[in-house]
């Protein structure tokens, strides 16, 4: 099975269907987050994809804000799904809901949980695996999310992104220690450790934040793995190097060579073991903690983003941050998760898509929960379209029965029919009457293409005497415009036409050429603020290559000069 996340943003700016771009990603369960779409504004095509069921969560706060979105093939149908982290319906399993909210509402109140869920951030869904080795089916939970952005100038917002950091991790491990499986997959908005970030700051203040301090708590041994590598019965443990890669593949399979002695591999074989079982009971014990499957398998690579700043190109340098996630339960991780990479060739977006490889086989349910879109009222056949209220209905045998069992009504709507067409009928004989007097009263009737043609015969009658006082009117003003205007020299229409285009050049002069940028002496790019402050609205120059780190000598330079 492979699940694939992506921040969208913006789901109807694709081009073209969306059943072509679906099965482009090659992915069984695929999370979109940041679709910015209301539920009034989604349309058929998005929401009934053939060969999909899709679940959508919904910004209620305002227009092309947040939301997110997750497809799911035939093969991967979910059993149950939920909208949001809270359920305020208290709903049962039994309606399609996921229970097990831990102490959510005990450390939250419900106009807090329903502030947060209303902004459209969470889509879970509950699916069911077949496990060989336990010979018995395996409930996995995915989560997926568009965490909120701190503002720095908002404080507020700060606040509100760590109570759904705080909301996430409650119901993820109350959903875990049920016994589900868990994935947390989609946009954290927190760069986790400095080889994350493209231009990280001091250490020190760079690890000083709530959100990073946040994910140390909710991975395992804060996102250090080394313990864990040799465990993974899936994967090829792959590390990269500064300046080249070093590829070590690290075999689940225990070494057999021998050094000529049977005592030596006898001892190794035990102290094996004896690691792997210790390893084992840390992993039961961390049951509740999360794994980041890429930095799994890729601790060491660097320059390894998926968001980067589309309005400074900063894609083009390769400038940006590891904000995107796909975080899976030790055990499952451990004994499932194959692989999980970084698509960044894939554009689209200010993201790019993460996917990963699980060794699983998936149960399909034989019906899809209530929460999915078909059974919306938009699309499941209950709502009337515009062009029903003009067409004329079809008659049934129940409304003739009706018709009989009701003879008074009849009656009375055929005389209602009857007055009604000679009320009409009427109407009709006095208004062509009122047009025949109004045409027989005009003046000149109109025959047939005379109005296109001149009548020699008849002339206009003009009143001479109003005729000469307009034009002795018309002769002074146009007199008195004369002596106001300016003389034109005669001098001037007798010159050259390149003396005259070098009049008007001089005259109305173009933009003034923007400066070089001393980083690389080429044009610079002429920018506005928009930031609110005393600068909002004035103009500079600044180079116009993309952003990148200092040390890049095909990045931006430094160059700033306000425009006079």
């Amino acid at each position: 099975m492979k699940l694939v996340t992506w921040n969208i943003n913006g789901l109807r700016s694709m081009k073209g269907p969306i059943k072509p771009f679906l099965d482009g990603l090659d992915a069984d369960i695929i999370c979109f987050q940041e679709t910015k779409i209301t539920k009034d504004q989604i349309e058929s095509d998005l929401a009934l994809v053939d060969g999909y069921s899709s679940y959508f969560s919904f910004s209620q706060t305002r227009q092309g804000y947040s939301g997110v979105a997750t497809y799911c093939k035939a093969n991967t149908t979910p059993f149950l799904a939920q909208e949001g982290l809270f359920d305020f319906a208290e709903k049962s399993a039994g309606n399609g809901a996921i229970m097990h909210y831990g102490d959510l509402s005990s450390k939250f109140s419900q106009e807090r949980l329903y502030e947060v869920d209303k902004e459209g951030r969470t889509i879970i869904t509950q699916h069911e695996f077949y496990d060989s080795a336990k010979k018995r089916n395996e409930k996995l939970t995915v989560i997926n999310v568009y965490c909120p952005r701190a503002d720095p100038e908002k404080p507020e917002r700060q606040i509100f992104k760590m109570d759904f950091y705080k909301m996430l991790e409650t119901r993820a491990n109350a959903i875990l220690n049920s016994g589900n499986h868990v994935i947390i997959c989609g946009d954290i908005n927190t760069s986790h450790r400095r080889i994350d970030h493209c231009d990280p700051n001091d250490p020190e203040l760079f690890y000083d934040n709530p959100c990073r301090e946040w994910m140390d708590g909710i991975l395992y041994n804060k996102g250090d793995y080394s313990a864990l590598i040799h465990l993974n019965s899936n994967s090829i443990q792959t590390e990269f190097c500064e300046g080249f890669e070093n590829i070590k593949n690290v075999s689940c399979e225990k070494d057999s060579s021998t050094d000529g002695t049977e005592s030596n591999t006898e001892e190794s074989t035990q102290q094996n073991l004896k690691q792997d079982s210790e390893n084992i009971d840390i992993c039961n014990n961390n049951r509740a903690k999360f794994i980041d499957t890429f930095r799994y398998f890729f601790p060491h690579r660097k320059n390894a983003f998926t968001c980067w700043n589309t309005m400074k190109s900063c894609r083009e340098t390769n400038y940006g941050t590891r904000i995107d996630y796909i975080l899976a339960n030790s055990e499952f991780h451990i004994n499932y998760v194959k692989n999980c990479e970084i698509l960044p060739e894939i554009h689209g977006s200010d993201h790019c898509p993460v996917k990963a490889d699980i060794n699983v086989t998936m149960i399909p349910a034989s019906k899809c929960p209530p929460c999915c879109t078909k059974y919306m009222t938009e699309f499941g056949g209950r709502q009337q379209t515009l062009s029903s209220f003009f067409s004329q209905k079809a008659k049934s045998k129940y409304d003739d029965e009706q018709l009989c069992q009701s003879p008074v009504k009849t009656v009375v709507s055929s005389s209602l029919k009857t007055s009604t067409q000679k009320l009409s009928k009427s109407s009709v004989s006095n208004s062509k009457k009122r047009k025949h007097e109004n045409s027989s009263n005009t003046v000149s009737k109109q025959t047939k293409l005379h109005f296109f043609t001149k009548n020699k015969s008849s002339k206009p009658k003009v009143n001479m005497e109003i005729n000469t006082k307009k034009s002795a009117n018309t002769l002074s003003l146009s007199q008195e415009k004369l002596e106001f205007m300016p003389k034109i020299d005669k001098s001037f229409t007798t010159k050259s036409s390149s003396e005259v285009s070098n009049f008007w050049k001089s005259v109305l002069k173009g933009p003034e050429p923007p400066p070089l940028c001393k980083g690389h002496n080429e044009p610079c790019f002429l920018r506005t603020v928009k930031k609110e402050g005393p600068n909002l609205g004035k103009q500079f120059y600044c180079c116009r290559r993309p952003d990148g780190h200092k040390t890049n000598p095909e990045a931006r330079c430094s160059f700033f000069q306000w425009k006079t």
